[in-house]
């Protein structure tokens, strides 16, 4: 992997994904094990859910931000 990706984590420190801040590329897992390689324009954004916690992912100018969400059964 690029020195350049680095990890982004939900507040469960749980890994959603790798990413380059400066391109807006981004590996992840999905269900089964599935890679995803993608890139996100400035402003856009994609969830993950891990276990109970939803987060969207939203790249900015310089970096991308999460918003994590609980999800109650």
């Amino acid at each position: 992997m690029d020195a350049l990706f680095r990890e982004i984590r939900n507040f469960n420190n749980q890994l959603l994904c790798k990413a380059n801040d400066h391109t807006g590329e981004v590996e992840t897992q999905g269900p089964h094990h599935s890679a995803y390689h993608f890139n996100i324009p400035v402003g856009c954004a994609f969830m993950v859910t891990r276990g109970n916690c939803k987060s969207r992912i939203t790249r900015t100018s310089t970096s991308f931000a999460v918003e994590d969400e609980v999800i109650v059964a």
